[in-house]
Formats: structure tokens, sequence, C-alpha cells
């Protein structure tokens, strides 16, 4: 069954949401975020189809999102603030998910997609949980590897827009994957490196955050 998609907009930051992923995220017209996505990826590698609850929106952009998933092993909440205040326009999105009974999975939380456009080739830096800071860059060429690993930061700059992302509840990693049909750089959990599937049993609670802060600015600034 296809989804709706809507488009929401608070000055110069906009996006769309369909099927609960947040999409095409833009500030002043340039896009900055491909997507904000949470799968739940069984053993298999499936992707669990998740049924609404029920969905409430606020006026300023609110979002409460309710869910479970069709099989039944997850119910979850799904939480986003958007807005711009001058310069500096902030997206937060929250994820809950409860397992209703033991259950394996290879995946279960946020997913982010970047641009290429005005990205590839890009400086990135990377905060690791330590908190070190890593100074590197987006390839120019299709890489076959993890890009970044053990992130829980990352900042970056798309033409005018200064992009800082931060992450909380699971260790993220990027990769390449712009020979997807979804063309983007990809950062996901759980890292690769740890043994999957794994077990999440029955009342595990996985919370997650992420928060895209974007400041406008001179190019190259």
């Amino acid at each position: 069954m296809a989804t709706q998609k809507r488009a929401a907009r608070d000055g110069d930051l906009s996006f769309d949401l369909e099927g609960g992923a947040v999409r095409g995220v833009r500030f002043g017209g340039v896009e900055v975020v491909r997507m904000i996505d949470y799968p739940i990826r069984d053993a298999s590698w499936r992707t669990l189809a998740v049924e609404e609850i029920a969905e409430e929106r606020s006026p300023e952009y609110g979002l409460r999102r309710r869910f479970r998933s069709g099989d039944g092993a997850f119910r979850g909440a799904f939480e986003l603030q958007a807005g711009q205040d001058g310069d500096v326009a902030r997206v937060e999105a929250r994820l809950e998910l409860v397992a209703e009974r033991d259950v394996e999975v290879n995946r279960a939380g946020f997913v982010l997609l970047h641009p290429v456009a005005g990205v590839a080739g890009a400086p990135l830096e990377a905060t690791h949980a330590d908190g070190s800071r890593e100074a590197t860059a987006f390839p120019e060429l299709i890489s076959p590897g993890q890009l970044v690993v053990d992130i829980v930061g990352l900042r970056h700059r798309v033409g005018p827009v200064e992009v800082a992302i931060e992450m909380e509840g699971e260790v993220f990693e990027m990769e390449d994957q712009r020979n997807w049909t979804d063309a983007s750089y990809k950062t996901y959990c759980r890292p690769l490196s740890l043994p999957r599937p794994y077990l999440l049993a029955a009342g595990d609670v996985v919370r997650q955050r992420i928060v895209v802060t974007l400041t406008r600015g001179a190019a190259g600034a």
C-alpha cells in the first residue's frame, strides 16, 4: 500500500514525511540530509513492516508517531521536533523501540542518508565515543569499505550550510552506497564489526536520539 507524502516547512527549513521517515531535509533550498529513518531488519535482513497506532501533530512542527511491527515483535514511538531561528535550524528525532518478545535482529535503530551533491570530496569531521575527533573527507570515488567507524557526531558543510549531527543511544558508522538505487552516503547502527544477528529479549528497550543543527553562512566560510 502506498504511503502518503506530506510537506513540512518552517521558514527556510523544509522536508517531507513519508511512511514515518523524514526525507529531503533542506535549508535555504540546499539538501543537507536525504533521509532519517528507523528500519527494523530481521536476522535475514528483511525489513519488518510496521503498522500505525496513532500520530499526533503540533503546529510548530512537532510529531509523535506510535507504531508496532506487523509480526508483533516490537512496539515503538518516534518523536520529531523541527524549526528555524534566524540563521540556525534544528531537527531533533527520538526513537523508542520495545521488544514484545525475544527476537533476533541485524539492525534496529536510526539510519541517515547524506546527499552526494555538494558533499562528495568535502571535508568531514567525526567525533568518536571516547570524545576524540577525526578529520577525514567524503570520498570522491566509491569506497568499498566503511568510511568512518565509532561515530557519535559528524560535522561538515553542504555549500553555504554547516551541518552538525549528534547521535545518542548507539555507536554508528558510515558507508558509501552510491552504487545503490538511492545513491548516498549512509550512517547507520549497529556496527557491522559486531556479531549479528543479535538478541533483543522481551522487555528490552532501544532508545536513540539524533540532533541535526544547520547553520547558514557564506560558502567556504
